[in-house]
């Protein structure tokens, strides 16, 4: 992991790594450190270094074991399926794969037991076939490749963005107007690094809004993303000040509405794959169908 100095003149080196590498606790720092795990500049250095602008930090990161994910048999609703791929409807609270202390209940789970552990293991024994994520808290249309071919051939159109993707979400307030492009960049954000924000250095990220209905103080969307970044469409929205309902880790919380979950859903996913074109639909959860009948109903 590289780091370059740009601001705080001669802060200590160790600060500066706890307040740019959030995921290593202090302690761990100062042993790496003493380690001679982190350089400046190519040479070892004490944690009361003071740094310059412009320097380089280099840091040699402890390597995290990796656990094979386990099958396991939980109800999972497919989509569609093919030989070589299948299409999967997450329900919201789902992990997409293993992560951290959670080891199982996750997506890859139910896969492996489904597909009889027939996944693809391009991407590691803990992500095998999993081409594309969806955040714990959103739910709807996955594809999932059972074979190499299949997971090189999908890697490849979610790179080259010729996999559309369209979510819907229930968001706070009126859009300035009916549509919307939303272009902001995406990074880490140096505070938490669980979340994400917009950030002058982070990567390119565009959303393209469409206003369905009109609720009581919320609205129904529809939201396209250009580019898939991590939490880019709660990031957003949020951003242009309509967080998504219940979503309160970007300001969606809600005192009248006791959700665990933001309301944002995967509707529609679209390819073309060897020479077929694929298009799927699938209802948001009952719980979000529930909310915008009541919202509706309530509608002044």
């Amino acid at each position: 992991m590289t780091l370059e100095v740009y601001d705080n003149e001669h802060e200590r080196l160790d600060s500066f790594l706890a307040r740019r590498v959030k995921f290593l606790s202090r302690t761990k720092i100062a042993s790496m450190i003493k380690d001679g795990l982190v350089t400046v500049d190519g040479d070892e250095a004490k944690p009361s270094y003071k740094l310059s602008i412009g320097e380089i930090i280099d840091i040699e990161l402890p390597e995290f074991q990796k656990v094979e994910a386990e099958p396991e048999d939980i109800p999972i609703e497919v989509v569609h399926e093919e030989d070589d791929f299948l299409v999967v409807n997450k329900p919201q609270g789902m992990l997409t794969h293993p992560a951290g202390s959670t080891r199982t209940g996750t997506l890859v789970n139910a896969m492996l037991h489904h597909c009889k552990g027939k996944l693809s293991g391009m991407v590691g024994t803990e992500r095998p076939g999993i081409v594309h994520r969806l955040d714990k808290g959103t739910s709807g249309l996955m594809v999932v490749a059972k074979d190499d071919m299949a997971m090189k051939h999908l890697a490849r159109l979610f790179k080259e963005r010729k996999i559309s993707k369209h979510y819907v979400a229930i968001c706070k307030g009126y859009l300035s107007s009916s549509r919307l492009i939303i272009n902001a960049p995406i990074g880490r954000d140096m505070n938490f690094r669980w979340k994400m924000s917009i950030t002058n250095d982070g990567r390119s990220a565009i959303s393209r809004v469409i206003e369905l209905e009109r609720l009581n103080q919320f609205t129904f969307v529809e939201v396209k993303p250009e580019t898939g970044r991590t939490h880019q469409i709660r990031v957003h929205l949020s951003y242009i000040g309509h967080p998504i309902l219940s979503d309160s880790t970007y300001g969606g919380a809600d005192s009248r509405f006791d959700f665990e979950y933001p309301f944002l859903h995967c509707r529609q996913l679209t390819f073309e794959l060897f020479g077929r074109q694929y298009d799927f639909n699938i209802d948001p959860p009952k719980v979000f169908q529930e909310t915008l009948q009541k919202l509706r109903l309530t509608k002044s």
